[in-house]
């Protein structure tokens, strides 16, 4: 059945890709036979909903502002780098969309600025496969004033991994993990909100350890989430986990860094995400896996939501990639597919949120999970040169073989919940 639904699915994608409507266009390196040397000049010439695929290089920093794709090509590395902020995205319009998606954002070369910003976008921003190493100056991410911004399969890391302001979130197998401040050795925050929601799939948050700069205490472990009059939604999944830092080991009783800390917050955690707090200085005394002040909440869910999981970021014509469903053994899932993000949907009978645009969606398989849980399959793309600069988003529902479990708390009003809606995951197509 599956494997019927998925050669309908293959048939389907040809049809919808003309949706896109899109232009390519090309950047390398001189001599590599593409359009443009430089990212920016193709992010100038383009048009609204343009693809630009980048070949492997390292290209100077670029101010996106208009609705595009822009993919590295999957043949090698594609790093930018400036002396401030690495890539900057903002004004993205309600509706519209930006996808930047396998590449390196070095740190910047010059001052503590952050390695990628986002900045009054009420449409979508998605961070796919993207990979800021080092510890450095600045935040890795920081968002603000942006109505969603969408981080998926990527590993950031700098002093702090990512802050966001007055915005929404979302994180799926995101490996996010805080440095320390080099100049003071103060442990900074892995992620941090303030006015923010977010929602969090199968991702790991890593507060920075404090460390003494000579004979100088600096002071307690950082938090591994901070949320300031803000609400998470802490699905978890495969590889989940809050982590605190430890503490200044100069100043040995100096204490760490809880796993989450809310202030004027509320959080809802799936209840087998694993919360640590960080060490003491001595090594010896856990920080509490959870702070709240008394005027936050917080609760922990037994359900187990689910997660998808695909297995290349990025594949080319006419090859196969694995995708992966996990939940509840025995729950039936559904796999849905679109080319592009859409209004997030609230869905009566549907705990979770989808943002896979209604017009470009189909119903690409369904499955009853097996006793482990997982589920996986292999999806072929289809050989066809209209496939070529396509995104693929895909969110899996599940049907919960117990739905009674889903009714919410405390109100015997509230419609059963007999469904939950997974994480996004991106595939892009670029060669």
């Amino acid at each position: 059945m599956l494997s019927i639904r998925l050669a309908r699915f293959a048939s389907a994608l040809v049809v919808l890709s003309p949706l896109s409507g899109a232009g390519i266009l090309t950047v390398g390196p001189a001599g590599s036979g593409a359009q443009f040397t430089q990212i920016q000049a193709a992010i100038d010439a383009a048009l609204d909903d343009d693809v630009i695929l980048v070949k492997p290089g390292t290209y100077q920093q670029i101010v996106v502002s208009k609705p595009l794709r822009i993919l590295g090509d999957g043949t090698g590395v594609v790093r930018i780098q400036g002396p401030q902020v690495g890539a900057t995205i903002l004004g993205i319009g309600a509706g519209r969309e930006v996808v930047l998606s396998g590449v390196e954002v070095g740190e910047p070369t010059d001052g503590d600025a952050p390695a990628i910003l986002l900045r009054n976008c009420p449409g979508t921003v998605i961070l796919d496969a993207v990979d800021v190493p080092g510890n450095f100056g600045g935040t890795a991410v920081q968002v603000q004033s942006c109505a969603r911004a969408v981080v998926l399969d990527s590993q950031l890391s700098g002093v702090g991994a990512m802050s966001a302001l007055d915005s929404e979130v979302w994180l799926a197998n995101v490996t996010l993990v805080a440095g320390m401040n080099g100049f003071f050795g103060q442990a900074v925050t892995g992620v941090s909100l303030q006015n923010s929601t977010l929602h969090a799939w199968s991702s790991r948050i890593v507060g920075g350890d404090a460390h003494a700069r000579i004979d100088e205490a600096v002071g307690p472990g950082a938090p591994g989430l901070l949320l300031v009059s803000s609400h998470a939604d802490l699905f978890g999944g495969p590889g989940s986990e809050l982590l605190g830092g430890r503490g200044d080991t100069l100043a040995m009783n100096t204490p760490g860094g809880a796993g989450l800390r809310l202030f004027q917050s509320s959080a809802r955690i799936q209840a087998s995400i694993t919360i640590s707090g960080g060490l003491d200085g001595l090594g010896t005394t856990v920080a509490p896996a959870i702070s709240a002040d008394a005027t936050s909440t917080y609760g922990f869910d037994p359900k187990v939501f689910p997660t998808l999981v695909a297995g290349a970021q990025e594949v080319q014509l006419g090859t196969s990639f694995d995708l992966t469903l996990t939940g509840n053994p025995g729950g039936y899932q559904v796999l849905f597919l679109s080319l592009h993000t859409g209004p997030t949907t609230i869905y009566r009978f549907a705990d979770g949120l989808g943002l896979l645009d209604r017009a470009s969606m189909v119903n690409a398989g369904s499955v009853i999970l097996p006793p482990s849980g997982a589920f996986t399959f292999n999806f072929h793309v289809p050989n066809n040169a209209a496939l070529l600069g396509s995104t693929l988003f895909f969110q899996a529902a599940e049907k919960f073989p117990n739905s009674f479990l889903l009714r919410s708390p405390g109100s015997s009003a509230s419609p059963p919940r007999r469904f939950a809606i997974g994480n996004p995951v991106l595939v892009t197509i670029p060669r």
